[in-house]
């Protein structure tokens, strides 16, 4: 099979509308193999067990000693100041003798406010010292996830992501709302949920976390920044993201649970339950205290599957809101967005539903201005209405 995937292989690359002539490739991978990340893993496989050798473990708690943590080409090292020079020129060492080399320029230091200024050093080029710096997507200062500042990174990119779909015609008179709802759950809403699970969010955090999803709906409907989409998100049934929150991190450490005994997340957690990131997190985590209570023999994802169901049910039940109240408690799409009707009126009624009719103040032929309880009480429409 691996012989059928690079035998008779021939590329081009295209460039400005340009065309090249069709290659073959003689070296390496083609672009996005499933190969790629494997073979790297074989490659430098042998820095852990250099990095891990002669580090001695300094603490007398029965801790996982953890000096490095490695994803394919991204390479995090983990050590005291004293120690954190001694494993960058092990790393120099093994770039040397296994034929690769580390860049400098996109190495960055970590280190504690309180901790000693020293200029660490890789291939005798100084490696500056950050506040923060993103791995694998994530923002991290000293202390570890950086909340606020992952928000603000990823309220960055969902927006960019956003306003290209706004362009291609996820907007009001452009595609369905329905259709626009599946576009944002399919490209965007994952953008916004990356890293989620292991991310702690606060009340100070949750505003900002809601008003990502809340700013993505505004532009699919044409609502200006602080129109009310929260009747919106129900009559779609779309979870509030501080329920997405609570939904991921209870799979994360569902599925952490499973996980072979011998995996390093696996030692983390047990070796050091007492004062665990996850830990802390799933402590406030109504969802997973509820799955971790439950004393029925059912299979997990239906367990799960009602807690969860019970729990927006209930929400939507005691929420204060009354375009909420007023909204179905079902779980399931409102029919406006999906009975036969002309686009005009489909959007008339979105509007009506999320009390955004009128737009703004317009004089009817009934001499009175516009507004719902004129639309109520006025005697010029009939009663059937």
């Amino acid at each position: 099979m691996l012989k059928s995937l690079f035998d008779d292989v021939q590329v081009q690359v295209i460039n400005d509308n340009f065309q090249s002539f069709l290659f073959s490739p003689t070296i390496g991978v083609l672009q996005g193999s499933i190969l790629s990340p494997h073979l790297y893993s074989i490659y430098i496989n042998t820095l852990p067990q250099l990095l891990r050798s002669d580090t001695p473990l300094t603490s007398s708690l029965p801790l996982t000693s953890i000096n490095c943590l490695l994803f394919a080409d991204d390479v995090a090292l983990l050590a005291d100041p004293d120690q954190m020079q001694h494993l960058l020129n092990k790393a120099e060492q093994h770039s040397l003798l296994t034929g690769y080399r580390w860049s400098p320029s996109k190495c960055a230091i970590i280190s504690s406010p309180s901790s000693p200024s020293v200029t660490y050093k890789l291939y005798d080029t100084p490696i500056p010292a950050v506040d923060t710096f993103k791995y694998l997507g994530v923002q991290f200062n000293h202390r570890g996830i950086d909340t606020q500042l992952f928000i603000n990174y990823t309220k960055d990119k969902v927006q960019k992501s956003m306003y290209r779909l706004h362009n291609i015609g996820a907007r009001s008179n452009g595609f369905s709302p329905l259709l626009s709802m599946q576009v944002y759950r399919q490209f965007i809403r994952p953008q916004i949920e990356y890293g989620l699970c292991i991310t702690n969010i606060n009340n100070t955090n949750m505003p900002a976390l809601e008003r990502m999803q809340d700013n993505c709906l505004r532009l699919i409907v044409g609502g200006h920044s602080t129109s009310s989409v929260k009747a919106l998100r129900v009559m779609l049934n779309l979870p509030t993201m501080v329920e997405r929150w609570y939904v991921l991190n209870t799979k994360y450490n569902l599925r952490l649970k499973r996980l072979p005994h011998e995996s390093l997340i696996f030692q983390i957690q047990n070796t050091n339950s007492r004062y665990s990131h996850l830990s802390l997190i799933s402590k406030k985590n109504p969802i997973y205290n509820s799955f971790i209570g439950d004393t029925s023999t059912k299979p997990d994802h239906t367990v799960l599957k009602q807690i969860l169901s019970s729990f927006r049910s209930q929400a939507l039940i005691n929420s204060s809101e009354k375009m909420i109240q007023a909204c179905r408690h079902d779980l399931s799409i409102d029919p406006i967005l999906f009975l036969p009707m002309t686009r005009k009126e489909q959007r008339r009624l979105l509007r009506w539903r999320m009390n955004w009719l009128p737009g703004r103040k317009s004089d009817r032929y009934c001499g009175g201005e516009m507004s719902r309880y004129h639309l109520l009480t006025c005697p010029a429409i009939p009663p059937s209405y």
